[in-house]
């Protein structure tokens, strides 16, 4: 049941994303791409 709540919680909280097609999961790849960068160059700097 906790799994479930957790679930919910997050899909209200807008971390949940439905790929339906290609260009989602395109974008989706890029946005999580751009963002490992970004934190990586943060803990370089």
């Amino acid at each position: 049941m906790a799994e479930d709540k957790a679930g919910i919680d997050d899909i209200e909280a807008g971390r949940y994303r439905l790929v339906t097609n290609r260009e989602d999961l395109a974008a989706m790849e890029s946005e999580v791409m751009a963002r490992v960068r970004d934190r990586l160059a943060a803990d370089k700097g």
